[in-house]
């Protein structure tokens, strides 16, 4: 995985996960896809990635759920209001900031 840095700070960001559980197949398999968001305690930052989030999902989906026929689309905002809900959460009761954390180049 990339190194993402704070873009106050410069360090080396944390990676946490969200676990999302999407259903595969007529609502009894489900699959858990860990999503990836970073923070940056010191700084009191937190952030997303959605390239990453639309990579690990088009992943899952070209192994799994292209066969059922599920539309990318909907799926991809699923995932997106359910990561939102977590910053939005650690914004209001952690005092996060959201922003943009920095791909440190190769």
């Amino acid at each position: 995985m990339d190194v993402y840095l704070c873009p106050t700070c410069g360090k080396r960001a944390e990676i946490c996960v969200a676990p999302n559980f999407i259903p595969i197949s007529w609502g009894i398999t489900m699959e858990r896809l860990d999503l990836p968001y970073f923070v940056c305690v010191p700084c009191n930052l937190v952030g997303i990635d959605w390239q990453l989030i639309r990579k690990c999902l088009s992943s899952l989906y070209q192994r799994r759920l292209n066969k059922k026929r599920r539309c990318f689309r909907k799926l991809y905002d699923e995932i997106r209001k359910s990561m939102e809900v977590i910053i939005d959460w650690r914004k209001k009761i952690i005092g996060n900031q959201e922003t943009k954390f920095k791909k440190q180049l190769h």
